[in-house]
């Protein structure tokens, strides 16, 4: 109610009352209610106020998506429970865990026990509990920057500004209360009505999982500013503002990125791939949601939306040449994309002890006479591809049956390999065995080594040949060839197994020629 020049003189004066438990009732002389707006006026009369105790009103709003909103009147100085015989149960929605009763005039937890001391609005605040049983929103792409529909103008108070309780919201808002102002001072206060509203987006808060909306209420028979108006003020009702805050089941993406952890290894070596490599995605109730395969670089493609929670990433196929990596687990965060760098330990086969040279006649490492298995040099080349020859090509020596498989086979038919990529040279010792190790080695190439910095070998294929006999042996002419391939889910195939070389002694026994006596023949 305001005077002429636009004032409230009665504003703070109800105020104080209302907050003694009062509210303000006019009357006519004859003692019939007055109202400002809608008793029609037929002839001069002089109208009283007069502050009576107030029954104040409170609605609940459960929140849930099936229960009604439940409006009870409590006299002054009675409680909630009091007055309406009991508590109400505790609302439930699936994947959302109840956490209290939020009185919206101050945001308080509200208490059904304690004597009411205004009208307002209450509504069931839940939180995310199963992220896999709650719709997934895409903060950049599914937020609507207008609402419409309608809601319920319940209890109103205080006059400087008016406040009202708004639940029973219908569309996107439904569910939600709250406690909205005055838009439009000097109108009358709208109550216990519904009316339409426009929601306009404020803010998405994706850290907090909160949408924010500027709701504005028009009441049928709303003023306008600068509509018709008398000496108290404008004709019609308020408009109401409320400020919305939604919680929202914020969704995220998800991405692989898969790397080698050993790439001295791998890393530009044909017997390894990150391609293909095939991801399964779980959600905390074990249900697969998705599946991730890597690309030539490694990568997979992003996922579809997912709920914000904790998944597991399960390697359910390892790309070529490498060990599956174990479960990992990830976060998804609302309104953003997770990138899971995944590493995967190239396989590779230890080797200690690569060949031992043996006396062809007594199959033993001992040499005969003044010869010696000492000396001998071998070459050993690594080619980074598998095996492509045909089997017929191969030696007559085969353990392929095994892996690490070998076979004895002839330099022609290795022609296909093209090019090694390391070569090293070993030196047999007193034993006439000859190991990778610096003991050992005479020249060539870098060591390959695991993720443990133990000498290994890469998978591919690898050839032995003797370049130089020792003192007194004939040089071995067929060079063993070494296939090297994936098995099993750890780091290391097989490992080696050492090579055979026979030697066969060079003998100096004495020859005899025949020959007619006085001729050379």
């Amino acid at each position: 109610m305001a005077d002429e020049s636009g004032k409230q003189p009665l504003a703070k004066l109800i105020e104080s009352k209302e907050a003694q438990g009062f509210t303000l009732k006019w009357h006519d002389e004859a003692g019939k209610e007055f109202d400002w707006l809608t008793t029609k006026i037929e002839k001069s009369t002089t109208v009283t106020g007069t502050f009576v105790e107030a029954d104040y009103e409170v609605r609940v709003s459960f929140n849930d998506a099936k229960t009604d909103d439940l409006t009870v009147k409590v006299p002054r100085g009675s409680s909630f429970k009091q007055a309406y015989g009991s508590i109400p149960a505790t609302p439930t929605k699936g994947g959302w865990e109840f956490v209290r009763w939020v009185d919206t005039s101050d945001d308080s937890t509200f208490d059904f026990t304690k004597p009411i001391e205004k009208s307002t609005s209450i509504y069931a605040l839940f939180k995310i509990t199963n992220t896999a049983e709650v719709e997934a929103f895409d903060p950049t792409k599914d937020i609507p920057k207008t609402l419409t529909g309608s809601c319920y103008i319940g209890a109103t108070w205080s006059v400087h500004p008016a406040k009202f309780a708004i639940s029973d919201f219908t569309g996107e808002l439904k569910g939600y209360a709250g406690t909205g102002t005055c838009s439009l001072p000097s109108a009358a206060p709208p109550s216990n009505t519904r009316a339409d509203y426009v929601a306009t987006l404020k803010e998405v808060n994706v850290e907090a999982g909160e949408v924010i909306y500027d709701v504005n209420i028009t009441p049928p028979g709303a003023a306008r500013p600068g509509g018709p108006s008398n000496s108290l003020g404008l004709i019609g009702y308020q408009t109401v503002y409320l400020k919305a805050v939604i919680k929202k089941n914020f969704g995220g993406y998800l991405e692989v990125v898969k790397t080698s952890s050993n790439p001295s290894i791998s890393e530009g070596n044909r017997c390894y791939s990150l391609e293909g490599a095939m991801f399964g995605v779980y959600n905390q109730e074990g249900s697969r949601v998705d599946q991730l395969t890597t690309g030539p670089d490694g990568k997979t493609a992003k996922s579809p939306l997912l709920p914000a929670g904790t998944y597991t990433i399960r390697e359910e196929t390892a790309p070529d040449g490498f060990a599956p990596a174990p479960d990992t687990s990830v976060a998804i965060t609302s309104g953003s994309t997770t990138t899971a760098s995944i590493s995967d330990a190239p396989q590779n086969t230890l080797i200690n002890l690569i060949g031992q040279k043996i006396d062809a006649e007594t199959n033993t490492p001992y040499p005969l006479g003044s010869a010696t298995l000492k000396g001998a040099l071998f070459r050993v080349s690594y080619f980074d591809q598998g095996e492509q020859e045909p089997r017929a090509l191969w030696g007559i020596q085969d353990r392929s049956s095994v892996n690490p498989s070998s076979q004895k086979t002839t330099k022609q038919s290795m022609d296909y390999l093209g090019t090694p990529k390391r070569t090293w040279v070993f030196k047999t010792d007193e034993t006439g065995g000859f190991a990778f190790d610096e003991n050992h080695f005479v020249e060539g190439d870098e060591f390959y080594y695991d993720t443990n910095h133990a000498i290994a070998l890469p998978l591919g294929t690898v050839l032995v040949e003797e370049i130089q006999p020792p003192t007194g042996y004939l040089g071995c002419d067929a060079p063993w060839k070494v296939s090297l391939t994936s098995e099993g889910a750890e780091e290391h195939i097989s490992a080696w197994t050492p090579l055979s070389f026979e030697e066969q002694v060079i003998r100096g026994d004495l020859t005899f020629t025949k020959a007619k006596s006085g001729t050379n023949r």
